[in-house]
């Protein structure tokens, strides 16, 4: 074979070496080219699929979140009524805690009252006085205070007796049972009573032993003498604002005082009733 064969068969070989070269390095940079690009979208995916768990992650957060401040809410409000309830429920007890108290000493303020008017009745029913007309007109002095009466037709008769030396004043109690003249001691309370006059009142039997009748008005007590006497005594008691004509002994007691003593008629006292007529004598 020539020198000049040789050549051209070793270029030719040269050619398809350096061709299949060339194809050989496509192909690596195709592969290269298509790992990267798969490269890239994995790093794509990858980033995407972070994105979705941080989202996710941020939504499990919110809703959480809003369900840690909805029971939050709900346990404070829950304290707050509970802690109004408390409290109403307190308020009410102290209430009825009062109400009761009030109630309770209402009631034995009556009871103690009503323990105390009866022992008064009791001891004025059964307690005798001692004290005499003429004790009480030693201490006060009639006509000592006429003066001081209001000016009117009965004080100016008063007056009359006194200017011609009798100042023993009288009065006259009638009734279906009969009359009865009291001669009255000058005491303001005795005084007081003949003011009212005339009178014409309502009677009623108390005790076993005295009739009593109101006043108009109260009686004029200051300076009185308390005492006691007898059958035909007349007495007022101003603890119950009662004139008393008594048909039996009785006994000193507190808050009663002596007005009288009948005259003549004292036997009718047991058997007055109803309506009487009292007028100065």
């Amino acid at each position: 074979m020539k020198r000049e064969d040789i050549i051209d068969s070793m270029e030719y070989i040269e050619e398809d070496f350096l061709k299949e070269a060339d194809q050989v390095r496509q192909v690596k940079d195709s592969a290269v080219e298509s790992g990267e690009a798969q490269a890239e979208s994995g790093k794509i995916r990858s980033v995407s699929g972070k994105g979705s768990a941080v989202t996710r992650k941020n939504d499990y957060a919110r809703r959480w979140g809003t369900l840690v401040a909805g029971l939050a809410v709900f346990i404070v409000a829950a304290f707050v009524m509970t802690t109004v309830l408390r409290d109403r429920s307190r308020n009410m007890e102290a209430m009825q805690s009062a109400q009761v108290a009030e109630v309770e000493e209402d009631s034995a303020g009556q009871l103690k009252s009503e323990e105390a008017a009866d022992a008064a009745e009791e001891e004025y029913a059964a307690e005798p006085m001692e004290a005499t007309v003429e004790e009480y007109e030693e201490i006060e002095p009639a006509g000592a205070a006429a003066e001081d009466m209001a000016p009117n037709e009965m004080d100016a008769a008063i007056a009359e007796e006194e200017a011609a030396g009798e100042t023993e004043m009288r009065i006259r109690v009638t009734s279906e049972a009969g009359e009865i003249v009291f001669a009255l001691n000058d005491s303001p309370a005795a005084r007081s009573l003949v003011s009212q006059l005339p009178l014409s009142v309502d009677t009623e039997p108390y005790s076993s032993n005295e009739i009593v009748f109101h006043p108009e008005e109260p009686l004029d007590t200051e300076n009185g003498i308390e005492g006691g006497g007898s059958a035909g005594y007349l007495g007022y008691f101003a603890p119950w604002d009662n004139i008393v004509m008594y048909y039996g002994d009785f006994e000193e007691y507190p808050g009663l005082y002596i007005l009288g003593e009948a005259v003549s008629g004292a036997e009718n006292i047991e058997d007055i009733r109803g309506v009487v007529t009292v007028e100065l004598y």
